[in-house]
C-alpha cells in the first residue's frame, strides 16, 4: 500500500539555489560561511550548491545561510533540502536548521537539525511541523557540511 498526500506550500523566499548572479560560489540569498578549522570552496554544480571542504585541521564546519525571512509567531513550518555528497576522507554530515531571531535580530533558539551522512545519491532531510517561538519575527535556514576531525575531505 501507498499513500500520496500532496501540501501546497508557499515559498519563503525567492531564492531556487540555481542562480549565482555575482559568481561567488554562493547561490543567490545566501551567505558562506567557513569555521577556522576547515578550508572550503563554494560553486553553483548542476543547479545546486556545492560546499566542498579541501582541508581540515580539526573538526568543523562550511555552511550557507539564507537570507532572514519573515515568520509569523506560534505557527507551524516545515522545511526540507536534497543532499548528496563525496566523501573522500574522514567523517562527516550534512545538517539543516532554522534559526529564529526576534524583531531585534536576537537569536532566539535553532529548530532541531536533520542530518544525513553523505553518500553519492540525493537524499531528503526533513524539518516538519517545527512551531516557530512566541517572539519570533524572522528566520534563517543553515545548510551545513561537518567534518568530524582532522584531515577530512569531501
Amino acid at each position: 500500500m501507498a499513500i500520496l498526500i500532496e501540501r501546497s506550500c508557499t515559498p519563503i523566499f525567492s531564492s531556487k539555489m540555481n542562480t549565482d548572479s555575482n559568481s561567488d560560489g554562493v547561490v543567490d540569498d545566501f551567505t558562506s560561511w567557513v569555521e577556522s578549522t576547515v578550508t572550503a570552496t563554494f560553486a553553483l554544480d548542476s543547479s545546486a550548491q556545492k560546499i566542498s571542504i579541501t582541508n581540515s585541521t580539526g573538526g568543523g564546519q562550511a555552511r550557507v545561510s539564507s537570507v532572514k525571512f519573515n515568520v509569523l509567531p506560534n505557527t507551524v513550518y516545515s522545511f526540507q533540502v536534497l543532499v548528496r555528497g563525496i566523501v573522500q576522507s574522514g567523517i562527516f554530515v550534512h545538517e539543516i536548521s532554522i534559526m529564529w531571531l526576534d524583531s531585534t535580530g536576537t537569536l532566539i533558539s535553532y529548530a532541531n537539525y536533520g542530518q544525513k551522512t553523505p553518500n553519492n545519491f540525493w537524499e531528503l532531510i526533513r524539518l516538519e511541523n517545527i512551531i516557530s517561538p512566541t517572539n519570533a519575527a524572522t528566520a534563517q535556514i543553515l545548510l551545513r557540511t561537518r567534518v568530524s576531525a582532522t584531515g577530512g575531505t569531501g
